[in-house]
């Protein structure tokens, strides 16, 4: 038989939560119980937050919970506050407020909770400092994460579809880390905005798409960021560090862009890409994405460079497109001053060269005209039918701070 003194040395060692722990569940509990075991649970997370204090835990059930203006830490006097969320967990806010503030020093939220705050309502807002945020999703309201405390640690978090002029990742406090976060929107708003004066931080690994304003954006007198193994694309605008000051590492945007053009039977100039700043262009394609290509009449084709009515020309008229079958291809692989190269897909293989073939060294540099909007066009002699679709990508990088390149 077991020494019963070997089990309960061994119990010793175990690491235990040195506070109180209070227990939370939407279906079964009520919030006249003492809320200390899972069997005699409060009804809602606020009661819990109240009878925690400094170093206690509260641990929830999965369920919804339809709260406004919780706050871990209850206005900063107490700390150390830990909030353990089950997979299931939902904040659906309601009144008009903030849904959840972390006021308290050192405290922690840990599991899988979402929430999804009221319109024009922040769905976190960290003010507490050295906090940390593992695991939670916003989608909507007004910034759906907002940290102004100093030294706050957020990972694997998500925020989502933030009100226009908003940000998913708004960050006013110094020190601040993110580590495996992502965020998308789908209006004028920010992915990560690190606001004016706001020192000292980590993004890392971290995603944006959507985000149109900009999916990166730090703000003047910001030093000391280091954004290392981010990414910005799908629809995000230009990412920006106006002080150019701060460390950006293995950085990955949308260096492809697509954009296609369908006929409709009416004589037009395609709007193919919009430019901002310079860019430096490597290649630009077009291949026929419809069965064929059917034109008026006999089709010249070019690209050109065009702002407040004035065109710059990147290749001469020739060729003709009428007739193209699927799979052809339009490339712009020479000077200026040269044609575009067709390769048409009419049952045999192609080869497509042409002996003043651009340097690939000697990119083509596109500057915007300033004040106005800057287009590549795409200028056909006759009409294309309504049948008749060509799928565009062009290879570019920024060459000045603002160089952006977006489908028009």
């Amino acid at each position: 038989m077991q020494n019963p003194g070997v089990s309960t040395t061994n119990l010793q060692h175990v690491p235990q939560f040195g506070g109180e722990v209070y227990y939370v569940n939407a279906g079964s509990g009520d919030d006249n119980n003492s809320g200390n075991s899972p069997d005699n649970a409060f009804a809602t997370i606020g009661v819990g937050i109240t009878a925690a204090q400094t170093g206690d835990a509260i641990s929830v059930k999965a369920g919804t919970y339809t709260e406004a203006s919780l706050d871990l830490g209850t206005a900063g006097a107490k700390t150390a506050v830990e909030l353990w969320c089950e997979m299931g967990v939902l904040i659906d806010t309601a009144g008009g407020a903030t849904a959840l503030t972390v006021s308290g020093a050192s405290c922690k939220i840990t599991g899988d909770l979402k929430i999804t705050p009221d319109d024009g309502e922040i769905g976190l807002l960290v003010s507490g400092a050295e906090c940390k945020i593992d695991g939670v999703k916003i989608l909507e309201g007004s910034h759906c994460f907002s940290i102004t405390g100093q030294g706050v640690v957020i990972n694997n978090c998500a925020a989502g579809f933030p009100a226009s002029g908003t940000a998913g990742f708004n960050i006013n406090g110094t020190q601040a880390r993110l580590s495996n976060c992502s965020t998308v929107g789908d209006t004028t708003t920010y992915g990560y905005l690190i606001k004016t004066g706001k020192n000292t931080g980590t993004l890392r690994s971290c995603t944006s798409a959507g985000h149109e304003t900009a999916g990166y954006y730090i703000e003047t007198n910001c030093a000391d960021w280091t954004i290392f193994n981010c990414s910005s694309g799908s629809n995000d605008g230009k990412w920006r560090d106006i002080d150019s000051v701060n460390v950006w590492c293995n950085f990955c945007y949308d260096d492809i862009k697509y954009k296609e053009i369908t006929g409709n039977g009416v004589l037009q100039t395609f709007d193919l890409f919009k430019v901002t700043g310079a860019v430096k262009v490597t290649n630009i394609e077009g291949h026929v994405s419809s069965t064929d290509i059917t034109c008026g009449g006999a089709c010249t084709v070019k690209l050109e460079l065009e702002a407040n009515g004035a065109a710059k020309a990147m290749s001469t008229a020739a060729g003709n497109i009428n007739g193209l079958l699927a799979g052809s291809v339009i490339i712009k692989d020479a000077d200026t001053g040269e044609p575009l190269s067709i390769g048409d897909n009419n049952g045999d293989c192609v080869v497509v060269e042409n002996a003043n073939y651009r340097d690939p060294n000697s990119p083509l540099i596109l500057v915007k005209e300033s004040g106005q909007d800057t287009h590549i066009q795409f200028v056909t002699s006759d009409t294309m039918d309504a049948n008749s679709t060509i799928h565009w990508h062009v290879h570019w990088e920024p060459v000045t701070d603002d160089g952006f390149l977006a489908p028009a």
